[in-house]
């Protein structure tokens, strides 16, 4: 049986603004019901590149293939037309509007094609929020009132309420707790599993392990790696990729100091009116320290090394 070709692909994407090229030539390539995870230092041209995917920039070159079809995708209607959606950081949800308004604004539920149905809108959205496994949240509350997290939810049922069959999700953790990055994992898990694409981008490399199947990574515009296997690529190598230079020259090692020796910083009297006594201060090589609270009776007037080492170097 021949192979079935990418859901998407993306060949030569070029983009330029006044100044500046954004994007130099990117491929991408993305299978149905895969995690592909997207990486780059800030400035790489991640957020042009799923701009163009979400068709709210033109790319100067370059051909785009949905299931197998060339297609030009002119605006974000023509993309979540094709199934393709995309949640940005910077969620762009109407605060005044009511959570099913929200998720449904753009494409509500008609009688005949004119009469709007306010009711079948609210019970399709609480469907939605129930599979994303967020129940409590009210559909006929403003989204306004909802919190950072919250509103993330609802812009995902927005998404959901839609055929989609990609979902671009740009950095989904930032504003979540350790419970609702769990959350957001089993979400992604069951949308894979329903066949359904993710490009996930994240400067988190510990979620990119845990969730993700392939990894390209940007620098410059440029695409330098693609489909590199998430779980096994090691840390050093992506870091390598993204920043054009060797993790140890990223976080150098510092050299073994052993405890102890002649202070590299000496303070003498230090104070401030109105908020602390004069208080002393010596640093020495190889300890790391502590500024107690000196508003507290009492706080010391100097300070002693703590016996934990102070050199650090990252995990590999």
């Amino acid at each position: 049986m021949a192979p079935q070709p990418p859901l998407l692909s993306m060949s030569g994407i070029t983009k330029s603004f006044p100044g500046v090229r954004a994007l130099d030539g990117v491929d991408l390539d993305v299978q149905a019901g895969e995690v592909h995870c997207l990486l780059g230092q800030n400035g790489a041209g991640k957020s042009t590149l799923i701009k163009v995917l979400a068709g709210a920039h033109q790319p100067d070159t370059g051909t785009i293939r949905w299931r197998g079809e060339d297609v030009t995708l002119r605006s974000p209607i023509a993309a979540m037309r094709l199934g393709i959606a995309t949640i940005y950081q910077e969620l762009d949800l109407v605060e005044h509007l009511s959570v099913a308004e929200n998720v449904h604004l753009g494409h509500e539920p008609t009688t005949a094609g004119f009469v709007v149905r306010a009711k079948a809108a609210k019970s399709s959205t609480a469907r939605l929020l129930k599979r994303l496994g967020h129940p409590e949240i009210d559909p006929g509350r403003l989204v306004g009132e909802l919190s950072a997290a919250q509103q993330q939810i609802v812009s995902m049922a927005r998404a959901l309420s839609h055929d989609v069959r990609l979902i671009v999700m740009d950095e989904p953790s930032a504003a979540l707790d350790p419970d609702e990055v769990a959350n957001l994992f089993r979400i992604v898990g069951d949308l894979t599993a329903d066949g359904v694409a993710v490009v996930y981008i994240s400067h988190r490399l510990e979620e990119i392990r845990r969730i993700g199947d392939r990894v390209t990574v940007l620098k410059d515009g440029r695409a330098v790696a693609g489909g590199l296997p998430a779980e096994s690529t090691p840390t050093r190598e992506v870091v390598a990729l993204m920043t054009g230079r060797n993790v140890e020259y990223v976080f150098p090692e510092r050299p073994a100091t052993a405890p102890g020796g002649e202070p590299v910083l000496t303070v003498e009297g230090l104070s401030r009116t109105g908020e602390f006594a004069p208080l002393d201060l010596q640093v020495r090589p190889g300890r790391s320290w502590g500024w107690p609270d000196s508003s507290a009776p009492d706080a010391p007037r100097s300070w002693r090394p703590s016996t934990a080492p102070a050199n650090r170097t990252p995990a590999g």
